[in-house]
């Protein structure tokens, strides 16, 4: 059963927020973390992230946080470019529920099958 009881809510400006839902959602099943009732994730889309990073995970004892930038280095990213960084960090989200240690190399391997394949592209124009 791929019902989603992974508790995730998304803040912060952005685009096709109908499309992002859907996105996320995908993302948890296609990732196998979409059943963990225990999982709370937070992602919220910021102007800059810290170290002007695309995006950004780190585990706070009550939920994963993620951040999202809508800028790198003062450009303004696409929402396609935002979309990519989302699935690159839902890997990290996935390695914190799995308490494994935030692997880059796997997040960086997967951020572009995940994205293809799990984004709602009927949704967007």
């Amino acid at each position: 059963d791929k019902t989603l009881t992974l508790i995730f809510q998304i803040n912060g400006r952005h685009k096709n927020s109908i499309a992002v839902e859907e996105y996320v959602q995908n993302l948890c099943r296609q990732l196998n973390i979409a059943h963990l009732k225990k999982a709370q994730v937070s992602i919220t889309f910021v102007t800059k992230c810290d170290d002007d990073a695309l995006g950004l995970c780190w585990n706070d004892p009550e939920e994963i946080e993620v951040e999202i930038s809508r800028t790198c280095k003062g450009e303004p990213l696409t929402f396609f470019e935002q979309m990519n960084t989302l699935s690159h960090e839902m890997v990290h989200v996935r390695q914190f529920i799995r308490n494994q240690f935030p692997s880059e190399r796997e997040a960086k391997k997967l951020e572009f099958e995940l994205y293809g394949k799990c984004f709602p592209w009927n949704l967007v124009k």
